[in-house]
């Protein structure tokens, strides 16, 4: 590093072992690590060719300090200004009811995770692209949530379902015998207070469109402190393994919290 090198240097670790210590992403070493300075790769190549678009360039060597979560009232979040665009916030509400009157899952790949679609009656993903014999079913519903301020609608997917329900979108219409309609015990999620956290996207902000995506979700009242809550953000045990968020978004099990 302290020779004459190409800037910005870029560092390949392969085998590492990522964790998070006291709140911060730290990576260490184990036997197998190996690190590459500039690697002669092709990736390295394609990055450093991206790296010439003034746009990238601008958001991959951007060092501002990412702005931590709010905790707002709804009221609040419908009036956000533009520089919250993309921002994650937290919000603490009741659920009024949950809207029954559409598709409660979807069909996903279970190789992709990219939603399917219905062909000739064969379920098909175009993404991969192959046919899904078997697709997963991804939950997601639509909830009307209100505070002592005003109310808003949101979006709950597949990973907060999960927490709240503590099993999977197939193993519920197992239960209802292979029956697909909206299930009784998704409307038991309403009269309960959470803490959610919700993405704020240029429409909410520059259109005022008030439906809003959930990226994460805990039973009860939370707020942000020094110890996460695993009691109130884990999903309930069940015989079905967990899987990952559809979303793919940074969420609330990723922050820190203590209880109210």
């Amino acid at each position: 590093m302290n020779d004459q090198v190409e800037k910005p240097v870029i560092i390949i670790i392969s085998a590492g072992k990522i964790a998070q210590w006291n709140g911060e992403v730290e990576i260490s070493n184990v036997a197998p690590t190996t690190i590459y300075l500039n690697y002669n790769h092709h990736s390295v190549l394609h990055l450093r060719k991206r790296l010439t678009l003034p746009q990238f360039a601008e958001m991959a060597l951007n060092m501002s300090e990412i702005k931590k979560p709010e905790l707002l009232t709804v009221d609040a979040i419908t009036k956000l200004s533009k520089e919250y665009i993309d921002a994650q916030v937290f919000t603490q509400v009741f659920f009024k009811y949950v809207d029954d009157s559409g598709k409660w899952f979807y069909n996903t790949c279970t190789t992709c995770d990219h939603p399917t679609e219905f062909i000739e009656g064969i379920h098909v993903c175009k993404h991969c692209p192959r046919t899904v014999p078997h697709p997963e079913k991804r939950y997601t519903i639509n909830v009307v949530a209100y505070d002592a301020t005003g109310t808003m609608d949101i979006i709950l997917g597949d990973r907060e379902v999960r927490t709240l329900m503590g099993k999977r979108a197939r193993d519920i219409i197992n239960e209802q015998n292979k029956r697909e309609d909206f299930p009784p015990c998704l409307k038991l999620l309403a009269k309960r207070k959470y803490t959610l956290q919700l993405r704020i996207k240029e429409v909410n902000v520059v259109h005022h469109y008030q439906l809003y995506l959930a990226t994460n979700i805990c039973n009860g009242f939370v707020q942000p402190g020094d110890q996460i809550i695993q009691t109130s953000c884990e999903i309930q045990p069940s015989s079905s393994q967990a899987t990952s968020s559809t979303y793919h978004l940074q969420g609330m099990s990723d922050s820190n919290f203590k209880a109210t």
